[in-house]
């Protein structure tokens, strides 16, 4: 029963971020860069707090978060998040 809702868990946090950038998208495209930024932000928050918290050893939402980091250009911030990964992988 926990894996059930761990997964369920997994699926809403993504889906949560990938509706934030979605609608980060939209107001891009408006012409609103100052809210689609702070939507894009917001998404590297949740992110975040999901790799640290409850997913830490959850390798997708590890690749859908470098995966996001490197769309927004952040090499380096992309490949310390792998450097995270492959540091709880090893432990």
């Amino acid at each position: 029963m926990n894996k059930y809702f761990y997964n369920f868990f997994f699926l809403c946090r993504y889906e949560v971020c990938a509706y934030l950038e979605q609608i980060s998208h939209e107001y891009s495209e408006k012409g609103d860069v100052q809210l689609a930024k702070r939507f894009l932000d917001d998404t590297a928050i949740l992110y975040e707090r999901s790799i640290q918290t409850y997913m830490r050893s959850n390798m997708l939402i590890h690749f859908a978060y470098a995966d996001f980091e490197e769309q927004r250009l952040n090499i380096d911030k992309a490949r310390s998040i792998y450097n995270r990964l492959l540091d709880i992988n090893e432990a």
